[in-house]
This record gives structure tokens, C-alpha cells and sequence, in this order.
């Protein structure tokens, strides 16, 4: 009779054993899928504050432009003031004037251009934590596909240990019966 009962309770822990196990494994799953999504956005808010940006608009670009218009208005100063010593006409100060601003107009075209490559450097950046996000969720359901599937494998064989012993201790009754 005490082979039935743990037999019973073998197969009824088996399957209790199963189900809370694939519980287990997917709350597992959906804990971890819940840190991949918010990476995933921080990713995301990241990439599109820093791809949409203007890149003149930046910092170290404000700063770069802003002494360099320093520099071409102390030089413009200077050529005023060279110009009432040496006595230098208007049109020669207007012409080296234009120069200093063609450099301006130089330095802001090879910011922009930089911008271009500041961008796809960005976006490589972006596709590459975007592949690692995926290959961390694949990672994910496949872990949780062997876990649930060891719980399930776990509990199957917890059900045939129970099942075995109900039919050793219906052989051994039987037996002593003579039935």
C-alpha cells in the first residue's frame, strides 16, 4: 500500500514539477525580455537625440566656430589698423577681409562634411547594439526553451518513477495473492 502512495505522489509531484517548472521558466523569460525592451529604447532615444541632431549645433562645433570667428575679427583688426599705418586702400582691406571669410565659409563646409561621418559612424553604432539586442533575446527564448524543456523532461520522468511504482507494487500484491 506505501508503494501506491509514493508511486501516486511521484506522478503528482511529476506533473506539479512540470507545470510550476515552465512557470518558472517563462516569468525567467519575461524578466529578461523586459531588460532587453528598456535597453532596447534607451538605444533607440539615444540613436535619435544624437542621429537627428544638427551637428552644428553641437558643443564642440559651436565652440571651434566661435574661435574661429574670434580669430577672424581680431585679424580683420589688424588689417584696419595696418591698413591706417601703411595707408592701404579700402578695396585691399575688403579683399583680404573676403579671404579670412572664404576660410570661415571653408572651415563650416569640412564641419558639414564631418557631420556625414559622424552620422554613419552613429548608425553603425546603432545597427550593431540593435544585433546584439536581437542576438541577446534569441539567446533568451532558446535558454528558456531548455530550461522549460528540462523541467518538462524532469517531471516526465518524476510521472514514469511514479508510474513504475504503482505497477511494482500491483506486481508484488499480485503476487502475494497468487492472483
Amino acid at each position: 500500500m506505501l508503494g501506491l502512495i509514493a508511486g501516486g505522489v511521484g506522478a503528482v509531484g511529476g506533473i506539479l514539477g512540470s507545470i510550476f517548472g515552465s512557470r518558472s521558466a517563462r516569468r525567467n523569460r519575461n524578466r529578461a525580455l523586459n531588460v532587453l525592451s528598456e535597453e532596447e529604447d534607451r538605444l533607440d532615444n539615444l540613436f535619435n537625440q544624437e542621429y537627428y541632431q544638427n551637428y552644428l549645433n553641437r558643443s564642440d562645433v559651436q565652440n571651434m566656430l566661435s574661435t574661429l570667428r574670434t580669430y577672424n575679427n581680431q585679424q580683420s583688426s589688424m588689417l584696419k589698423n595696418n591698413a591706417v599705418v601703411s595707408g592701404s586702400t579700402p578695396e585691399a582691406i575688403a579683399a583680404q577681409q573676403k579671404q579670412l571669410a572664404d576660410v570661415y565659409g571653408q572651415s563650416v563646409s569640412g564641419i558639414a562634411a564631418n557631420a556625414d561621418n559622424w552620422k554613419s559612424g552613429i548608425l553603425q553604432s546603432y545597427n550593431a547594439g540593435k544585433s546584439q539586442l536581437a542576438g541577446m533575446r534569441y539567446n533568451t527564448y532558446m535558454s528558456a526553451a531548455q530550461q522549460g524543456n528540462a523541467q518538462q523532461m524532469y517531471g516526465q520522468n518524476l510521472f514514469q518513477r511514479g508510474l513504475e511504482n504503482i505497477a511494482d507494487y500491483n506486481f508484488l500484491s499480485n503476487s502475494k495473492t497468487g492472483r
